[in-house]
């Protein structure tokens, strides 16, 4: 018998991102908030809506360090 286990996509994504600077000690990191570094990256594609694909084949558009943009797809 097989079983698939699977997070729900809001709690894999805050595990990614919150979870992630939590187990680093980033406390300036995690979330978008108003006093946290702007660290982030841009996909192309909203991954809530319907028909939105896995999350893996998302593609990063814009990644965004210290408020600043540092890579930009072409």
């Amino acid at each position: 018998m097989a079983y698939v286990l699977a997070l729900p996509l809001p709690v894999a994504l805050a595990a990614f991102t919150a979870g992630s600077a939590y187990v680093n000690h980033d406390a300036g990191g995690g979330t978008i908030a108003v006093g946290r570094r702007a660290d982030l990256a841009v996909l192309d594609r909203n991954l809530f809506a319907t028909g939105a694909g896995l999350p893996a084949d998302a593609r990063v558009t814009h990644t965004i360090a210290n408020g600043t943009v540092v890579y930009e797809r072409s």
